[in-house]
């Protein structure tokens, strides 16, 4: 059966964001992420409601989770 990930989409032109994602897959060891940012075709045609968020959502496999800082 084939693994599900679960996605990470981050703002692509963040830096500490940037540094967050290169945290985090240096820790998944497991391979559990995969990382697409908010400015991707992928994520523009697959997920285009969370392009309103400005740092960093995570897509489960039911449902979407969504964090956001505001500066």
């Amino acid at each position: 059966m084939k693994q599900k990930n679960e996605i990470i989409i981050y703002d692509g032109i963040c830096v500490l964001c940037n540094f967050f994602i290169k945290w985090i897959l240096g820790k998944d060891q497991d391979l559990n992420f995969k990382v697409t940012n908010l400015q991707s075709n992928f994520t523009k045609t697959h997920y285009p409601g969370v392009t309103k968020v400005d740092s960093v959502a995570a897509v489960s496999y039911t449902h979407l989770r969504a964090h956001e800082t505001r500066g």
